[in-house]
């Protein structure tokens, strides 16, 4: 049973495993080091990690996507 949820994850997942965007483990990397780096400008205050690493997500995947747009 596919649920709306489901869609909207699988409509996104193939930004994640393109070729396009460089690797996994590339995205991956970049994302984690964007998080910290969020992290440690706000003092590594705690209780901000789900949001450090959503809107890091959001920045490297947008940026990638205006890279390779040109």
């Amino acid at each position: 049973m596919s649920t709306k949820l489901d869609s909207i994850q699988y409509e996104h997942e193939p930004l994640l495993t393109s070729e396009l965007f460089g690797s996994n483990d590339e995205i991956g990397q970049s994302i984690a080091e964007n998080a910290y780096y969020k992290a440690e400008k706000r003092g590594f205050e705690p209780g901000y990690e789900v949001h450090d690493w959503v809107q890091s997500e959001r920045d490297i995947l947008t940026l990638n996507a205006c890279l390779w747009s040109y």
